[in-house]
């Protein structure tokens, strides 16, 4: 290791900016390093500021104010401003433009959807699949939203923290479908969703709200109603399915709702569950990988 690299490790209020500033006034005053050799990096921009006017104080102080003013010489700043220094000064030898610009994170957001759009922008019928597989899995916020693309956001937010290429992370995703799919039991060969449909136009068919009136079984019935219109249509979700196995009606019409229970429990066993899990792993982290492909070529 360097021997000019020093570790501080300390917690918030611990004294670090105090150690940092009497360790770099040391330095100055003794002529080891000159203000334009320093590199510092904080978290914040206040931060950085004050490790830099106190600095200053402290030559001013022992009478160095010569150093003191080529303080403005020094590169103290947060890791992203800095960064964005040394790009800027060695842009030649990197091989990329000087005018190098800093996204802050909300501009960095909107360029990424923008990135991921471009990467879907000739795939319309996966956007399509993953909004319907997004609804069934019910991967919403709290708005009702589909956010399958905040998902992909995320993984590509993990892949650049640990330092992962496109190539590394698009297929992952059958891994990670892989460990989730291991907790559930293996799919059935059982047509569930038509079992599901025919118990549900039974009970429909035999519940008599004349004989069995009550608020509990017109409510069973309409959700059931409501069910089976969803099923038919692909869009009962699985949060749907599960419910099926807790709502009943009321005690005269619970015969009906038995069936309808019994085949609802299942739903951990349907293929269609199975699928769903596999097809949103897998595609989420192929689309991170296209979208971070995309993101590498907006930025420039």
């Amino acid at each position: 290791m360097n021997a000019n690299i020093r570790f501080i490790c300390a917690g918030a209020g611990s004294g670090k900016t105090y150690t940092l500033t009497q360790k770099l006034k040391e330095l100055l005053s003794s002529g080891a390093v000159s203000p334009a050799g320093v590199i510092a990096t904080t978290f914040t921009k206040l931060a950085a500021g004050e490790l830099k006017e106190q600095v200053r104080s402290k030559l001013i102080e022992s009478g160095q104010l010569p150093l003191a003013n080529q303080m403005e010489q020094s590169l103290i700043g947060t890791v992203n401003s800095v960064c964005g220094e040394v790009l800027r000064r060695f842009a030649f030898e990197a091989g990329i433009p000087p005018d190098q610009r800093v996204l802050d994170e909300s501009q960095g957001d909107i360029l990424f959807y923008q990135a991921m759009e471009l990467a879907l922008a000739d795939n319309k019928p996966l956007i399509r699949q993953m909004n319907a597989t997004c609804h069934r899995l019910q991967i919403i916020n709290r708005q009702k939203q589909l956010i399958w693309r905040a998902e992909v956001k995320t993984i590509v937010n993990a892949a650049r923290a640990n330092n992962q290429s496109a190539n590394e992370i698009r297929h992952l995703g059958h891994a990670s479908a892989d460990q989730l799919l291991a907790h559930f039991p293996a799919p059935t060969s059982r047509n569930l969703s038509d079992a599901l449909l025919s118990a549900l136009n039974h009970a429909i068919a035999g519940i008599d709200t004349d004989h069995d009136g009550t608020k509990k079984t017109r409510d069973y019935l309409s959700f059931i109603t409501g069910a089976r219109a969803a099923l038919i249509y692909r869009r009962l979700t699985w949060p749907e399915w599960i419910s099926l196995t807790k709502k009943m009606p009321g005690t005269k019409s619970k015969s009906f709702a038995k069936p309808i229970e019994d085949i609802a429990m299942d739903y951990d066993k349907h293929p269609q569950l199975h699928q769903d899990i596999r097809f949103f792993a897998e595609k989420a982290f192929e689309i991170a990988a296209d979208s971070l492909d995309a993101y590498q070529l907006v930025k420039t």
